[in-house]
């Protein structure tokens, strides 16, 4: 028994579990946050949870419309653990060895996506059944719906990486053929430092088989070498990256288009996946310092927020905005509600509204249905 938990402890799974907890508290944040959210533990009162629960798309919920979320969450399962990888793999070589190394690593540091989806999933049919009154097939396609987009997700994402990323063995046998096209010798030159880091013990992983099996020795490779293939990841999904980014700056361009008005599910996840991405630039670029520099950014942030430049400002139509600001303070409010202005605006509109009672009571001239529009 205490062999086999001390197998468990050093497992793959369980030590990047433990990585998470650890040292990279920001980027698990959101995953609490949104199941806070989910099981109603946060913002239930305003129905932030509905907008997870049951999301709608073009005016409809069911297959499309989980479909979009799925999509969302996909993406930000993705830059979840390709964040994750840029952050851990230096600490892993022997991942540089195996064939799909992304691949395995996606696969190894689930435990906390499954959590969360798992509840997600349970916490939909829950209420699907008791606010919605969904039958089985409906609430089933529209599971379906949310699996079909987060698999177009990982489809997509796992042929990029197959065709993109490198391990040991091919960057090797890469180089062996370069040399044998140019007929010389040479040995391959690593520029990068190496950098003395602790790696962490794994003696067991999950293949994309879903069999456990023990970790090979990688002692035999060059320590540079595991750290070329890294960095060539590292690359590839920082281009990632800015293509992801840039498809969704484009997206905000036709936001006129119903097709492209989303659920708040699915636009929120896409946010949180381009916060993911660049909490993680920080803590990748300032090491040590990461935890530090990602509050400096938000308060950073937070104080450009005052000026126009930095942010798009909604303008009512009809109003001067060349002139002087009114004061939006207490006094002024006070001010505008002082009992003579309420009383001046009672005796404006109180004839309006009594002609309209008298047009829409008058059986000769009143319509069936008169509208009514608030303005709040």
């Amino acid at each position: 028994m205490i062999t086999f938990f001390k197998d468990l402890y050093y497992s793959f799974p369980v030590q990047l579990f433990l990585l998470s907890l650890k040292k990279y508290q920001f980027l698990l944040f959101f995953w609490v946050f949104i199941l806070f959210i989910i099981v109603g533990r946060f913002g239930s009162g305003i129905g932030t949870h509905q907008v997870l629960l049951d999301p709608e798309y073009l005016g409809r919920v069911g297959y499309l419309s989980f479909a979009t979320v799925g999509i969302g969450f996909g993406a930000m399962f993705i830059t979840w653990n390709v964040v994750m990888y840029i952050l851990h793999s230096h600490r892993f070589p022997f991942m540089a060895s195996l064939q799909y190394p992304l691949g395995m690593f996606v696969l190894n540091n689930s435990i906390i996506p499954f959590v969360f989806f798992v509840t997600y999933i349970v916490c939909i049919i829950q209420f699907q059944i008791s606010y919605e009154f969904q039958k089985p097939l409906e609430m089933f396609l529209e599971i379906l719906g949310f699996g079909a987009g987060f698999l177009l997700v990982i489809l997509i994402t796992a042929v990029y990486f197959n065709y993109t990323n490198k391990n040991t063995g091919n960057l090797l046998q890469e180089n062996k053929e370069r040399l044998r096209r140019k007929k010389t010798f040479r040995k391959v030159q690593f520029n990068e430092t190496l950098e003395r880091e602790h790696f962490n013990r794994v003696d067991y992983y999950i293949t994309n088989k879903l069999n456990v099996r023990h970790t090979r020795t990688v002692e035999h490779y060059d320590p540079k070498l595991h750290q070329l293939v890294f960095r060539r990841h590292h690359w590839n999904a920082f281009l990632a990256f800015l293509v992801a980014m840039a498809i969704l700056v484009s997206m905000g361009f036709f936001l006129e288009n119903p097709l492209f008005q989303f659920p708040i599910a699915a636009t929120g996840a896409l946010a949180i996946s381009v916060l993911m991405s660049l909490f993680g630039m920080f803590l990748y670029w300032t090491g040590g310092w990461g935890s530090a520099a990602i509050i400096v950014f938000l308060l950073a942030a937070n104080f450009l927020t005052k000026f126009d430049v930095f942010g798009f400002q909604s303008r009512a139509y009809g109003l001067n905005y060349d002139t002087t600001r009114a004061p939006y303070n207490m006094e002024a409010l006070r001010e505008l509600s002082a009992d003579e202005n309420i009383e001046r605006d009672r005796q404006h509109f109180l004839p309006i509204l009594e002609n309209w009672k008298k047009k829409n009571t008058d059986p000769v001239t009143r319509i069936a249905n008169p509208k009514c529009i608030l303005l709040m």
